[in-house]
């Protein structure tokens, strides 16, 4: 890995591992199939893209016209999925963007992404390295009685996390290529730290009900996820 890349994981890894234990704190909390607002607010999210498919006011059937069939495709199913858990657990409609750090995380995307060079932070930042997901996955797994929903969430999110895999890696391959001047680099790492900062606390607002009382993350999950995200960065960026 070049330089760059190793500048930019530092910067989003500690937001990584916060997206992570927001996950698996609310998915161990006993709520989190009976108060289903985060569901209605992903549903949302994944509609909407909270800033990361275009300029302000593209949602996933906009952007999708441009974007690359494989893309297109999988946000979609991401979309249907996630409607899908939303209709067997009987989630209140859709809203869009609710609470005020997913507010201000859109405003910030939006404004960035008329800027090219800016607009390379917003492309690292989509799935928030896919921490939510991959903290619920942990929770669920770590389970000894698995409850009824459980099934079908892991299976929908591990769709999710398959894909934005590969989005996150697009996000830094792009960086990696791009031709910048010392303060131009300099800029899009606050730009990511922002934006990703901005993650933590919409997550925050998200599973709310979820995460009171706090549940702790284990010690050793929680460094076996900091060694996970390092072998997807070596697997995904040693090339760039």
């Amino acid at each position: 890995m070049n330089e760059r890349i190793d500048r930019a994981i530092a910067t989003s890894l500690p937001f990584w591992i916060e997206e992570f234990k927001i996950g698996y704190r609310a998915f161990s909390a006993r709520n989190i199939y009976r108060d289903t607002g985060w569901l209605t607010i992903q549903i949302a999210k994944e509609w909407s893209g909270s800033g990361v498919y275009g300029p302000a006011g593209t949602d996933v059937a906009s952007a999708n016209a441009d974007a690359p069939l494989d893309k297109r495709d999988e946000e979609m199913s991401h979309h249907r999925g996630l409607v899908a858990l939303g209709q067997a657990m009987e989630a209140a409609p859709p809203v869009d963007v609710p609470n005020p750090a997913g507010r201000a995380l859109v405003a910030l995307r939006n404004r960035l992404w008329d800027y090219p060079v800016a607009r390379l932070a917003v492309a690292m930042s989509e799935g928030g390295g896919l921490g939510m997901f991959a903290g619920a996955q942990e929770a669920i797994a770590a389970r000894i009685i698995a409850w009824p929903q459980d099934a079908a969430v892991a299976q929908c999110f591990h769709a999710i996390i398959a894909d934005e895999a590969g989005h996150v890696a697009t996000g830094f391959a792009e960086y990696a290529a791009a031709t910048l001047t010392a303060d131009q680099d300099a800029a899009i790492c606050s730009h990511l730290a922002e934006i990703l900062a901005l993650k933590v606390a919409e997550r925050q607002d998200q599973f709310a009900p979820q995460l009171s009382p706090p549940v702790a993350v284990p010690a050793d999950i929680a460094c076996e996820a900091v060694d996970a995200y390092r072998n997807f960065a070596c697997t995904r960026f040693t090339a760039l």
